[in-house]
């Protein structure tokens, strides 16, 4: 790498990240834009029409009775912004294009932010180059969609969570008021995901240590119950939960018909009832479905569906479009991420600063993969979803590939037999050099803030 790149990332390794994530989504975002009138992806043309009438005056139960104002209320965080904007510069499909860049963008600088709290900083800025390279990442943030600012409230909740840690009142205080405002934001945005974000973040605090236990618990529990309630979901979700719960195997079946990358040959859905809704979203598909025969019916397709959202596509498997074969070649990545995250975890566990500061992605990451596996019925939503949760996958990662990389010096810093056979003075003195740069390490300061960067792998 030339020297003056090299130097960026070192010195200031967050805004060399977003640096790269934002140049790599507008040439892609501003370039098809400006090639082709076509949108890349086929949602992109509701969030452009529903902006260019809000931008020009028009209600949007007007542009669309009885639709649109739950679709501008449920997604408000993007097309709000998206409006004004286009009420400044004019209705373009660029404008929506570069404004989901910046934001994607941000979040792959903040994901490096977190990793910076907890692994060396070639590390930190390798968990963020995967958010800001990543094919899926880039093509969802350079086209007019929400999942940029799903995938920016995620991470700024993760890195609440690194900060709640702390200890101390200063860092629980602004911990708590990121945390606040990442989960508002997906509570207009995204509501099954601000459930899993908020009861994800409950539970990473309750696992703590003891020093400072109970204001952080009481925090979380607090933004637990009250956000998804300001976000109508009821307290603490229960209102979304009870009504969606009961209905999964009839939800997965709606987002299967008329899929082209459907799982399997799935049966029609539930008769919808004739009451007719004006809600979007997950509150959408609750209000038009009937319940399962039963729960255990709703819950008998995880095992598959574990698969179906982790794996697939197969390298190897047929898919019907190019974003599904693009997604192909991108999974063989994916599964080097798995073996990676499943490594970073296990040797994260008897190292506090890394235990602390990946719980939250963890668990998110779970709750995430769970729940998508329950209710997605075809290929291309669940891998929209499943890149929800890539910022936490890669911090996983990075900290197994430090792990690794550690390893692999002291190996080849190892003494040969011949050096092995000299006296006990000589052959300790490697070992003494490696705990005086473990020392070293300890006590050197987080570029990004003045946290103290506590990797031992």
């Amino acid at each position: 790498m030339p020297r003056g790149p090299a130097r960026a990332l070192k010195e200031h390794p967050v805004a060399a990240v977003v640096l790269v994530a934002l140049l790599v989504r507008c040439v892609l975002g501003v370039g098809a834009a400006l090639v082709s009138d076509r949108y890349l992806i086929p949602d992109e043309e509701q969030y452009v029409a529903l902006a260019t009438s809000v931008a020009n005056g028009v209600p949007p139960d007007v542009w669309y009775p009885g639709y649109g104002q739950s679709l501008y209320d449920s997604t408000w965080v993007f097309s709000a912004p998206l409006g004004f904007m286009f009420d400044l510069f004019g209705p373009s499909r660029v404008i929506g294009s570069v404004f989901s860049a910046l934001v994607g963008a941000a979040a792959a600088g903040v994901t490096t932010a977190i990793g910076l709290r907890f692994l060396r900083p070639a590390f930190a800025v390798l968990a963020g180059l995967v958010v800001a390279l990543s094919p899926s990442q880039i093509l969802f943030s350079s086209v007019v969609l929400r999942e940029a600012h799903v995938w920016l409230s995620l991470t700024l909740v993760g890195l609440a969570a690194v900060l709640m840690v702390r200890g101390d009142r200063r860092h629980l205080a602004t911990g708590a008021l990121l945390a606040a405002a990442g989960l508002l934001a997906l509570a207009y945005l995204r509501p099954q995901t601000l459930l899993a974000a908020s009861w994800a973040l409950a539970l990473a605090m309750v696992l703590t240590p003891r020093r400072g236990w109970v204001p952080r618990v009481a925090i979380a529990l607090m933004l637990a119950a009250i956000v998804p309630w300001i976000g109508q979901s009821g307290v603490g979700g229960w209102q979304l939960a009870a009504g969606a719960f009961p209905r999964l195997g009839a939800t997965r079946a709606t987002l299967a018909v008329g899929a082209n990358s459907a799982f399997g040959e799935p049966a029609q859905p539930p008769p919808a009832p004739t009451k007719a809704t004006d809600r979007a979203g997950a509150p959408a598909i609750v209000a038009r479905t009937e319940k399962d025969k039963s729960i255990t019916s709703g819950f008998s397709n995880l095992p598959e569906g574990l698969l179906n959202v982790t794996m697939r596509p197969y390298p190897w498997e047929s898919t019907p479009s190019l974003s599904l074969v693009l997604a192909r070649v991108e999974n063989v990545g994916w599964y080097l991420l798995y073996a990676l995250c499943g490594l970073g975890i296990v040797v994260s566990i008897r190292r506090r600063a890394a235990r602390l500061a990946l719980q939250f992605p963890m668990l998110l990451l779970g709750m995430m993969v769970g729940i998508a596996a329950l209710t997605q019925g075809n290929l291309g939503t669940a891998f929209r979803h499943r890149d929800q949760v890539l910022w936490a996958l890669a911090l996983g990662a990075a900290a197994g590939a430090q792990w690794l990389s550690v390893r692999w010096a002291q190996r080849r810093a190892a003494p040969s037999p011949a050096v092995a056979a000299t006296p006990p003075a000589t052959a300790a003195a490697p070992e003494r050099d490696e705990d005086a740069q473990a020392a070293a390490v300890r006590s050197s300061a987080d570029p990004a803030g003045g946290v103290r960067n506590t990797s031992t792998f």
